[in-house]
């Protein structure tokens, strides 16, 4: 194998591991041995600069260089979709799309409402060619530099995949919460202003001039809409899992259903769900499955006849001494429930409860006897919770785990909390955060 092969088989084999590692969460090579591939393509690629590509692994890391953004027209407009924060409104939608199809049996896709930038993928013989955000629906901004780096996003697709030559695929790029967890630590830290929330974390890192920042922040994209001349089939829903075979990170969550009843069912499951989901979700949306059907229906001025986005209810928070934010407390089943998700977490019986004994012991710790509930920072890591760490000076995992975040902390990195030996540690992080206020303590009657 000469120079020129070795650097293209590198590249393929390294974007087979980069898809393995973060869209399957189940890599087949250790850290070690992917640093030494990629060290060897960067130094084959510094001995050929002729072979230079855009798309190659390699460039995920980021350029120190400034590139300014320039404005695309959508092919395909990126419309919004019609809100509704209520069951009757979605009934009404349910009949307008009956209809409109004159009683025509249809299906409905159900897909988790992600909160973050919605994004416009186009690609040219399976190589990712143009980036482009929403903007203001007709035309947006073309962000493909600082998208390469997101390591969820395709840049090649697998060879023999059957991917259509040249298609579209739309989504939202969003930045998880332990990466926005991360992010306001290290600018509380520094002095600076933090995040209010991970969207608007995403859209700033997105937007920035300099895409090795946007390397370092840990964004991430999940893909839900196939648009082109020649994709698979008619399906919305089976598009995208088409999709999926090529490369792309596609929600796990979307459900087809037939009835309104269905669409109730799904909405109250998420509606409590959705906490353990490791990105920010803000509702559900509904979709047509036929892109025929869809057709059919047409569009309004603003938006689609056959989507429609149903909104969680905010959850209200009060603010403590210091004019922080702090929101619902969390019900200690709620957390049961998180532990037991766990895979071969040690759960020891408590009564009637499932909580590992040793949390059990941490929560006597500070409040006598059990309490109910115990009130942690949620939706509103944001800001409370990103304090709270600079004032707790302990590990850094135990410190995302504690501080608002134990819910989608344990989700993603079940591994890495071993209660046995952070249990000392952990205790003291729940009396700090009582102390400064950030977390409260419900008794049996439910009140603080």
């Amino acid at each position: 194998m000469n120079e020129k092969e070795e650097i293209l088989s590198l590249r393929d084999e390294l974007h087979r591991h980069n898809y393995n590692y973060y869209v399957l969460n189940a890599p087949v090579i250790s850290d070690q041995d992917f640093d030494m591939k990629m060290h060897r393509l960067q130094d084959l690629e510094a001995l050929h600069p002729e072979l230079a590509d855009p798309n190659s692994p390699t460039q995920r890391v980021g350029s120190d260089l400034s590139n300014d953004f320039q404005t695309v027209v959508h092919k395909r407009p990126m419309l919004s979709l019609a809100n509704t924060y209520n069951r009757q409104e979605v009934a009404e939608f349910y009949q307008r799309v009956s209809e409109g199809l004159h009683g025509e049996p249809f299906e409905i896709c159900c897909e988790l409402k992600f909160d973050g930038l919605s994004i416009s993928l186009h690609y040219e013989q399976g190589r990712l060619v143009r980036a482009v955000t929403r903007g203001d629906g007709v035309q947006g901004d073309d962000v493909t530099q600082n998208v390469r780096t997101i390591r969820s996003v395709p840049l090649a697709l697998p060879a023999g995949a059957d991917w259509p030559e040249e298609f579209e695929i739309r989504g939202e790029v969003l930045m998880p919460w332990a990466s926005f967890n991360r992010l306001n630590a290290e600018r509380e830290r520094d002095g600076e202003p933090l995040f209010a929330n991970p969207r608007n974390a995403a859209s700033g890192t997105l937007k920035s001039k300099n895409s090795s920042t946007v390397a370092q922040r840990g964004l991430d994209a999940y893909l839900y809409y196939l648009l082109g001349d020649d994709i698979p089939g008619d399906s919305h829903y089976a598009n995208p899992q088409a999709a999926c075979s090529w490369g792309f990170q596609i929600s796990k969550h979307m459900k087809l259903v037939r009835s309104l009843q269905d669409i109730y069912d799904y909405i109250d499951h998420w509606d409590t769900e959705r906490k353990f989901v490791p990105v920010a979700t803000d509702g559900i949306v509904l979709k047509v499955n036929s892109l025929a059907q869809q057709r059919s229906l047409g569009m309004t001025a603003k938006s689609p006849r056959w989507a429609i986005a149903y909104k969680f209810k905010a959850e209200q928070c009060t603010r403590n001494a210091d004019g922080i934010l702090v929101p619902p407390p969390l019900r200690f089943d709620v957390l049961e429930e998180c532990i037991k998700r766990l895979p071969g977490f040690p759960i020891v019986l408590h009564g009637s409860s499932s909580v590992p004994q040793e949390f059990v012991k941490m929560v006597n710790t500070y409040g006598g006897n059990m309490p109910d509930a115990i009130g942690i920072p949620e939706d509103q890591l944001r800001k409370a919770a990103q304090l709270a760490v600079c004032k707790i000076n302990i590990d850094s995992d135990i410190r995302l785990a504690m501080t608002g975040n134990i819910r989608k902390y344990f989700y993603e990195h079940p591994d890495h909390f071993d209660p046995r030996q952070y249990l000392k540690p952990a205790r003291q992080a729940v009396k700090d955060m009582v102390a400064h206020k950030i977390v409260h303590v419900l008794g049996s009657d439910g009140k603080a």
